[in-house]
């Protein structure tokens, strides 16, 4: 494993900005817990529990070449860029990300050699 980031797919994370109980509500029961695991092989993502941290299903996976990034979105995260998925990552792992894409890039250039 190379980087592991913690995400979450469903609703857009800012929804927590609307009134206290109608933001918690929406974000507690639709949103999904994501696990983003990146391997110098692929992009695995895998859903964990709502209620633990280890992940437990493989979601999907993607090849190592894709690119996660640039985060689009506010001061409380962005979205990243998973084929068929909403998936938000908070402002705090976006350089996580960043990261990831440097490495895919690297990946992809030594591979074209």
């Amino acid at each position: 494993m190379q980087i592991i980031i913690p995400a979450q797919s469903g609703f857009n994370p800012n929804i927590g900005c609307l009134p206290y109980t109608s933001g918690l509500v929406f974000l507690t029961l639709w949103n999904k817990g994501l696990v983003l695991v990146i391997t110098d092989r692929a992009v695995v993502v895998m859903r964990r529990p709502r209620y633990g941290v280890l992940p437990r299903t493989v979601v999907a996976r993607l090849p190592r070449q894709t690119v996660l990034g640039p985060t689009v979105g506010s001061f409380r995260g962005g979205r990243v860029n998973i084929p068929n998925m909403r998936v938000f990552v908070s402002s705090r792992d976006s350089k996580y990300v960043e990261m990831a894409d440097r490495i895919a890039r690297s990946v992809e250039g030594q591979a074209g050699h």
